[in-house]
């Protein structure tokens, strides 16, 4: 396999005007992240249908417009593995998002593959070849990097690129349109933006939680935000989810008590003590933008047995499909379903393999029977579309 490094502009802006008669190229990048908020970008691999390979070295070139504007080009579709990651950081580069994209691990739910395919078993899979994993914690801000690093970079997107004409013709056109609805979730530029104000949604804080606890943490969240992307360190460097979501409940007035708290070790309330109290206390005087908390939704007894109908059918498509439960769907995801509320399961990949069942089922479209195969076997649930009552 041969490879071509880009390392200078004037070799960049002739690759990039190349690489606009291809219809699809695969992207893959590699990068560090290890004591850092942003990802530091270290190489831009793009593969093209013909094979050739070219590797991109960010820190040596100066000017990297053309190759944002070669991502930003809707005439070229840009393959990737897992893409949202590589997303992230060529988005925070750039400021523009790559357009239109395919992502391997998404489609290749519909190989049987579960919705979280490794790239080594994707390509095993298609190409029947075993992909190299030694350099994959390797150090790629270092500089020279060695013949191996490339090589094993360069070998990222020659595989992908030979895989993704056989994924796309396995897929059936209705495939194909409900994976491009992921797509899009994927390239929705505000799954990327550093938004402090929103920082307390990424959060998995007790559902208990009143509206001024709420109040307290959305402002906690939002201050850890801006210190994290100033200072460029991890979010919880400056201080962690289960230390905010106490401090929430419990808020304090003053820096020593703190100590009270078993999250607060004394290196973090040395360093931001005073600005959490100062936090607090500006939280304290903006209860009217306080977020209201959501109230537990009440089923009634019929729709407590139709929730359990519809886990049990989830369970089972899971099973089949090789997808680990909770990423196909949860109880709240079920229980919008069931009320007709916006859920996952009405779109993507999740409404083709769950969603679309569930519904005739809650409609009274089909009805459930087990199926004995034989008497080896365990009986398993299925769907009949001729409707009875229940």
């Amino acid at each position: 396999m041969n490879f071509q490094l880009i390392t200078d502009d004037t070799a960049l802006n002739t690759l990039c005007i190349e690489l606009k008669q291809h219809k699809w190229l695969a992207v893959d990048t590699e990068f560090m992240r290890q004591d850092t908020f942003f990802a530091q970008l270290a190489l831009i691999q793009i593969a093209t249908p013909t094979l050739a390979v070219y590797i991109i070295d960010p820190l040596s070139i100066k000017n990297l417009i053309p190759l944002w504007q070669l991502f930003s080009n809707t005439n070229i579709t840009k393959v990737f593995h897992a893409a949202r990651q590589d997303l992230e950081i060529l988005y925070q580069q750039a400021e523009c998002m790559p357009l239109p994209i395919f992502d391997t691990q998404i489609a290749s739910v519909f190989l049987g593959l579960g919705d979280q395919a490794s790239y080594a078993r994707l390509i095993e899979k298609l190409c029947g070849e075993n992909i190299n994993k030694d350099q994959a914690r390797t150090q790629w801000l270092d500089r020279p990097l060695l013949d191996e690093q490339l090589e094993y970079a360069a070998a990222d997107v020659w595989h992908l690129a030979q895989a993704y004409p056989i994924l796309l013709k396995s897929l059936t056109p209705t495939q194909r349109q409900a994976i491009q609805a992921d797509f899009n979730n994927l390239t929705d530029p505000s799954l990327y933006r550093t938004e402090p104000a929103q920082a307390w949604l990424r959060m998995k804080p007790s559902s208990s939680l009143s509206n001024k606890q709420l109040g307290l943490l959305k402002h906690l969240a939002a201050w850890r935000e801006e210190q994290a992307v100033t200072l460029n360190q991890p979010r919880k460097w400056i201080v962690n989810d289960e230390a905010l979501i106490q401090l929430a409940k419990r808020p304090v007035r003053e820096v020593q008590d703190l100590h009270k708290l078993n999250q607060f070790d004394g290196e973090t309330i040395r360093q931001h003590g005073e600005s959490l109290i100062r936090v607090l206390d500006k939280a304290m005087q903006d209860a009217e933008n306080w977020p209201v908390a959501q109230k537990p939704i009440t089923l009634s007894h019929e729709q407590q047995i139709v929730l359990q109908v519809l886990h049990a059918i989830s369970q089972q498509v899971a099973h089949e499909q090789g997808i680990h439960l909770p990423n196909l769907t949860n109880k709240h995801e079920l229980t919008a379903l069931l009320l007709q509320q916006p859920s996952q399961l009405n779109h993507g990949w999740r409404e083709l393999l769950l969603g679309k069942l569930l519904k005739q089922f809650i409609n009274g479209q089909s009805h459930l029977r087990l199926v004995h195969k034989n008497k080896h076997e365990q009986p398993k649930l299925s769907l009949s579309t001729s409707a009875v009552d229940i």
